[in-house]
Parts: structure tokens; C-alpha cells; sequence
């Protein structure tokens, strides 16, 4: 970040900066996935965000509560959360299942 100057085979630049600035208060930078003991309160302590792998509504609402209690004991607020949902696309229904099957 900042000011850099670059000389290449093809182009240079000097003294060259970006604007406008990214605004890194408004954007997550760490990205906490993982639904055990130990995610959890890694994602708590440290993380911008929780990942939660996409489940029954029961599961998740007891996970992301789970991180968002162990924030307060960090002194932190509320963990944004995200849900990530795999996508198999095959030729037909049963391959895409049988995909899903052996992961």
C-alpha cells in the first residue's frame, strides 16, 4: 500500500498510488470457518467473520450463538456471519447426489 514506482520489461510507472483508498473498516479480512470448540472461539477472539457451513436452521443459530457468546467473553460485539453452500452441478440428479456422496 502507498506510494511504489515499477519498471518492467513492457510498461513503468513512478510514484503511483491508488484512489480512492479502500476503506478497510468496512470490509472482513478474516474470513473464520469450522464448527468445532476450537473454531469457534478462534473465530471469536480473532476473526472478522463467521463461516458456517450450511446445515439445519437449529445447528446454525446454535453455532453462530455459541461465537457470538464467546466474543463477549473477548470483549468483542456481534460476529458478522456468512453461510457457505457447496454447489455440485452435474449432467443428471443421481451423478450430482453421487458426487455429494463421496465427499
Amino acid at each position: 500500500r502507498g506510494v511504489t514506482s515499477y519498471k518492467g520489461e513492457f510498461y513503468q510507472v513512478e510514484n503511483s498510488d491508488i484512489y480512492p483508498k479502500e476503506d478497510l473498516s468496512r470490509s472482513a479480512r478474516y474470513f473464520v470457518a469450522g464448527s468445532s470448540e476450537e473454531a469457534m472461539r478462534i473465530a471469536a477472539e480473532y476473526g472478522d467473520a463467521y463461516i458456517l457451513y450450511a446445515t439445519d436452521r437449529k445447528s446454525l443459530r446454535e453455532h453462530y450463538q455459541t461465537v457470538n457468546n464467546y466474543a463477549k467473553q473477548y470483549g468483542r460485539e456481534k460476529i458478522p456471519g456468512a453461510i457457505l453452500v457447496d454447489i455440485i452441478a452435474r449432467e443428471t440428479s443421481e451423478e450430482a447426489y453421487e458426487e455429494a456422496y463421496e465427499l
